[in-house]
Protein backbone atom coordinates (compact mmCIF):
# COMPACT_ATOMS: atom_id res chain seq x y z
CA UNK A 1 0.00 0.00 0.00
CA UNK A 2 1.57 3.29 -1.11
CA UNK A 3 0.99 6.10 1.38
CA UNK A 4 0.50 9.68 0.16
CA UNK A 5 -0.69 11.19 3.45
CA UNK A 6 -0.06 9.71 6.86
CA UNK A 7 -2.96 8.54 9.00
CA UNK A 8 -3.36 10.58 12.18
CA UNK A 9 -3.60 7.54 14.41
CA UNK A 10 -0.50 5.74 15.71
CA UNK A 11 -2.35 2.42 15.93
CA UNK A 12 -3.47 2.66 12.28
CA UNK A 13 0.13 2.68 11.05
CA UNK A 14 1.09 -0.12 13.45
CA UNK A 15 -1.86 -2.11 12.07
CA UNK A 16 -0.68 -1.44 8.50
CA UNK A 17 2.79 -2.72 9.37
CA UNK A 18 1.71 -5.79 11.34
CA UNK A 19 -1.49 -6.93 9.62
CA UNK A 20 -1.06 -5.65 6.06
CA UNK A 21 2.65 -6.39 6.25
CA UNK A 22 4.04 -3.31 4.49
CA UNK A 23 3.85 0.43 3.92
CA UNK A 24 5.34 2.06 0.82
CA UNK A 25 6.34 5.61 -0.07
CA UNK A 26 7.26 7.07 -3.46
CA UNK A 27 10.31 9.33 -3.17
CA UNK A 28 12.02 11.32 -5.91
CA UNK A 29 15.17 9.69 -7.26
CA UNK A 30 17.21 12.78 -6.35
CA UNK A 31 16.48 12.18 -2.65
CA UNK A 32 17.86 8.63 -2.59
CA UNK A 33 21.18 9.52 -0.90
CA UNK A 34 19.48 11.96 1.48
CA UNK A 35 17.07 9.22 2.56
CA UNK A 36 19.94 6.80 3.21
CA UNK A 37 22.00 9.36 5.16
CA UNK A 38 18.98 10.40 7.20
CA UNK A 39 18.28 6.78 8.17
CA UNK A 40 21.90 6.41 9.28
CA UNK A 41 21.58 9.57 11.36
CA UNK A 42 18.39 8.30 12.99
CA UNK A 43 20.06 4.97 13.77
CA UNK A 44 23.03 6.75 15.35
CA UNK A 45 20.71 8.98 17.36
CA UNK A 46 18.90 5.89 18.67
CA UNK A 47 22.20 4.23 19.63
CA UNK A 48 23.40 7.33 21.46
CA UNK A 49 20.24 7.44 23.57
CA UNK A 50 20.56 3.74 24.40
CA UNK A 51 24.12 4.07 25.70
CA UNK A 52 24.81 3.85 29.40
CA UNK A 53 23.33 6.93 31.02
CA UNK A 54 25.61 9.54 32.46
CA UNK A 55 25.75 13.30 32.07
CA UNK A 56 28.26 13.26 29.20
CA UNK A 57 26.40 10.65 27.12
CA UNK A 58 23.08 12.35 27.74
CA UNK A 59 24.50 15.71 26.66
CA UNK A 60 26.07 14.24 23.52
CA UNK A 61 22.85 12.42 22.61
CA UNK A 62 20.76 15.54 23.15
CA UNK A 63 23.06 17.71 21.05
CA UNK A 64 23.17 15.13 18.26
CA UNK A 65 19.39 14.80 18.39
CA UNK A 66 19.07 18.58 18.01
CA UNK A 67 21.49 18.49 15.05
CA UNK A 68 19.45 15.74 13.37
CA UNK A 69 16.21 17.63 13.99
CA UNK A 70 17.57 20.87 12.48
CA UNK A 71 19.10 19.18 9.43
CA UNK A 72 15.91 17.25 8.76
CA UNK A 73 13.79 20.38 9.08
CA UNK A 74 16.04 22.35 6.75
CA UNK A 75 16.72 19.67 4.15
CA UNK A 76 13.46 17.76 4.02
CA UNK A 77 10.91 20.52 3.67
CA UNK A 78 10.95 20.27 -0.13
CA UNK A 79 9.77 16.65 -0.23
CA UNK A 80 6.67 15.73 1.73
CA UNK A 81 6.95 12.02 0.90
CA UNK A 82 10.58 11.90 2.05
CA UNK A 83 9.77 13.57 5.34
CA UNK A 84 6.79 11.22 5.84
CA UNK A 85 8.95 8.17 5.10
CA UNK A 86 11.56 9.28 7.62
CA UNK A 87 8.92 10.15 10.21
CA UNK A 88 7.46 6.65 9.93
CA UNK A 89 10.96 5.18 10.17
CA UNK A 90 11.80 7.18 13.30
CA UNK A 91 8.53 6.67 15.16
CA UNK A 92 7.84 3.07 14.15
CA UNK A 93 11.45 1.80 14.07
CA UNK A 94 10.68 -1.08 16.45
CA UNK A 95 7.80 -2.31 14.29
CA UNK A 96 9.84 -2.39 11.05
CA UNK A 97 11.50 -5.71 10.24
CA UNK A 98 13.13 -4.73 6.94
CA UNK A 99 13.29 -2.02 4.31
CA UNK A 100 13.39 -2.45 0.56
CA UNK A 101 13.92 0.18 -2.11
CA UNK A 102 13.24 -0.27 -5.80
CA UNK A 103 12.99 1.92 -8.87
CA UNK A 104 9.57 3.17 -9.87
CA UNK A 105 8.36 5.05 -12.96
CA UNK A 106 8.83 8.82 -13.40
CA UNK A 107 12.21 9.10 -11.63
CA UNK A 108 10.80 7.82 -8.34
CA UNK A 109 11.95 5.27 -5.81
CA UNK A 110 9.49 3.04 -4.01
CA UNK A 111 10.60 2.56 -0.39
CA UNK A 112 8.76 -0.23 1.38
CA UNK A 113 8.84 -0.89 5.12
CA UNK A 114 7.97 -4.46 6.06
CA UNK A 115 6.59 -4.98 9.54
CA UNK A 116 6.96 -7.84 11.99
CA UNK A 117 4.10 -10.22 11.30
Amino acid sequence: MIIETLPKDYNEIVRMLTEDGAISFLIDQKHKKRFHRSRLQLNKEEKLFRKKRNLLNTTIATLYSFYVFVTHRLLLTSSKNLSNALLVYKVYMRHIASIRGEDAPNNKIKVTYYGHT
